[in-house]
């Protein structure tokens, strides 16, 4: 009964963040990574591109396509361009340095996400969170992430991105 519960009661959260911010419906989303100099983003079948789906966030078909029947597929710096023409990007880091290394990419910096203010960076603890996707992750996850959504999505390249609740560096300084 209580898994129950902890079910319904994070599907009716779902709702009310979908209810409450449309401009999330539809909206193309990349959840990144880099490993070990490479870049890669997960496919959609992934627990945390399908979380963001319950929300309204799309994950590119090219994804799919290029994973075939993996979770995730990594590529080249220079093609960037190609799987991150996106309206938002979810970085994943299991670090400080980790985030560092992805902000310090030249060819990040060039993408209209990366110059628009459309990205979003998870160190270890939220990170962690967003992958484990327990019921008590998942609940922390949104208070902190929805924010973060809102101020990246909102079309306006000035919005700072919130930190999370001092948690560490998650937006572009």
């Amino acid at each position: 009964l209580q898994a129950e519960t902890l079910v319904t009661d994070l599907e009716a959260r779902f709702a009310e963040i979908r209810e409450t911010y449309p401009e999330f419906d539809g909206a193309s989303l990349a959840v990144g990574f880099w490993f070990s100099g490479t870049p890669g983003v997960y496919a959609s079948q992934d627990t945390r591109p399908r979380l963001l789906g319950e929300m309204g966030f799309v994950t590119p078909e090219l994804y799919d396509e290029v994973a075939g029947d993996s979770f995730f597929l990594s590529f080249s710096e220079e093609e960037l361009p190609q799987f991150l023409d996106v309206d938002l990007v979810v970085w994943l880091a299991g670090s400080d340095a980790g985030i560092e290394e992805i902000r310090n990419s030249e060819l990040r910096g060039t993408l209209p996400v990366a110059q628009e203010g459309r990205e979003i960076f998870f160190g270890e603890l939220l990170g962690g969170a967003f992958s484990f996707s327990s019921p008590l992750s998942l609940n922390f996850l949104l208070d902190e992430m929805v924010p973060m959504l809102e101020a990246a999505i909102d079309g306006d390249a000035s919005t700072m991105v919130p930190e999370a609740s001092g948690l560490g560096p998650v937006a572009d300084a």
